[in-house]
């Protein structure tokens, strides 16, 4: 499941050409501030289907290019500041689709919150998985243990 994927690229006003091999699959490349290329082949690669997949159901979107763009304008960067209540965070170390540093972002972005409160699931732990699958009880448990604080 390989593929070569040759492209043409921008920077400044140089152009250069390259071709290089990757793992079948969603392959973006930057050509300049404005303009990617994107290759996408059939893979066997079931966890890339379906996140591509899901991506479409989500979005309405049915191609790669437009499932990226979309998901650019879904950004809560711009937001956080304006969030001035008691926040609980959680993340699994194992996730195989958010990345849990990402707790740590959101959280510094949460300038204007009253208390911040963070669980990151790890194996030793359970619920390191995505959304805590397989131990969601887990994730249950914090959330009840935050709101009877409050």
């Amino acid at each position: 499941d390989t593929i070569t994927v040759v492209g043409l690229g921008v920077t400044g006003k140089s152009f250069f050409v390259y071709a290089q091999k990757f793992s079948a699959g969603l392959c973006i490349f930057p050509l300049q501030s404005s303009a990617l290329l994107f290759c996408h082949t059939q893979t066997k690669d079931i966890d890339m289907m379906w996140k591509l997949n899901n991506g479409y159901q989500l979005t309405g979107e049915n191609n790669p290019y437009d499932l990226i763009n979309n998901l650019k304008r879904h950004n809560a960067k711009s937001i956080l500041r304006l969030i001035n209540q008691d926040c609980l965070l959680l993340a699994g170390k194992e996730d195989q689709y958010v990345p849990y540093k990402r707790l740590y972002t959101i959280q510094k972005g949460l300038t204007n919150s009253k208390n911040i409160q963070t669980k990151l699931f790890t194996k030793e732990t359970g619920g390191e998985q995505h959304c805590q699958v397989g131990r969601m009880d887990l994730a249950f448990n914090e959330i009840i243990k935050f709101l009877k604080a409050r």
